[in-house]
């Protein structure tokens, strides 16, 4: 090889590389960009998410806060008696009493992972079931 080729060769090679490291910059920006954008779109689901949990909070506060003055304002009954409602009401939840009167069936065909099955109950729940049954089980 002449010693031109040489020189000619060695100026291509430097600017191949001047031009692959300027793309790799590049792309890392525009990486970066866009893992940002990212990053801010899941903080607006986390305030989100956040602001939601604060309000169901604020909300099971009031709750037991009503539930507290009816304790403490039981004029007729007594406290006594309050708490064995409680006692029952949670027997109930949990399945230690039988509890009777209208409710719904449902029938579900097709495959249901653990999850789904748990969030159906849960939804149930939250809906305001008093007691949940599965294959005729408590």
């Amino acid at each position: 090889m002449s010693r031109l080729t040489q020189i000619v060769l060695t100026i291509a090679c430097i600017a191949l590389g001047l031009l692959l490291a300027s793309q790799y910059r590049a792309q890392q920006s525009r990486s970066t960009a866009v893992s940002l954008a990212a990053s801010g779109a899941d903080q607006v689901a986390i305030i989100s998410d956040l602001v939601e949990n604060n309000a169901s909070l604020r909300r099971e506060i009031d709750a037991l806060r009503r539930e507290l003055a009816s304790y403490q304002g039981a004029g007729e009954k007594s406290s006594l008696e309050a708490m064995v409602e409680e006692l029952n009401r949670m027997r109930i939840v949990n399945g230690l009493l039988e509890v009777s009167g209208p409710g719904v069936e449902v029938q579900i065909s097709g495959g249901l992972s653990a999850l789904d099955l748990q969030d159906l109950i849960n939804e149930m729940r939250n809906a305001g079931a008093e007691a949940v049954a599965l294959n005729n089980r408590r």
